[in-house]
């Protein structure tokens, strides 16, 4: 199960205890849920390698060399050897993406598997910028709440 519906689950899960009286209704406990939103958000590749094996990441962009044309054709042509052995795709889109013919080239690759095809994940990088916005939002209300 994704990390996101886990958060979700834990936040319903103390908004009921807290409504429910279980739990004490306290700015502390609300502070709490912040603290181990940002724990886990920092470490969580820590926290994950206490139960199960590392992920291992193919980042492309930092992994093929980006200042010599021979070593970027190189990493190019050697892209499908870990391709072919990875289980999944996260394509971090921006527009520039498709504009980028290796970047073609790597999504083509691991189309070429029609099992895998399910496993592609694209993830526009403005999300990731609305998240971190969103998540500033709720901390600056927390600490005005805290302050009235």
């Amino acid at each position: 199960m994704p990390i996101a519906p886990r958060c979700l689950l834990v936040s319903i899960l103390i908004g009921v205890l807290r409504g429910s009286g279980a739990l004490i209704d306290e700015r502390w406990t609300v502070i709490f849920g912040h603290g181990i939103f940002l724990l886990v958000l920092v470490f969580w590749q820590r926290f994950r390698r206490l139960f199960k094996r590392p992920r291992q990441v193919f980042l492309d962009k930092l992994c093929v060399a980006q200042y010599d044309a021979g070593l970027k054709m190189q990493g190019i042509l050697g892209m499908p050897a870990f391709l072919l052995n990875s289980h999944d795709l996260v394509v971090l889109l921006t527009p520039q993406y498709f504009r980028r013919l290796w970047c073609t080239f790597e999504l083509a690759t691991f189309m070429k598997e029609p099992a895998k095809r399910k496993r592609i994940r694209f993830m526009p990088l403005k999300t990731t910028a609305i998240l971190v916005l969103v998540s500033g939002c709720w901390f600056a209300l927390l600490i005005g709440w805290s302050t009235i």
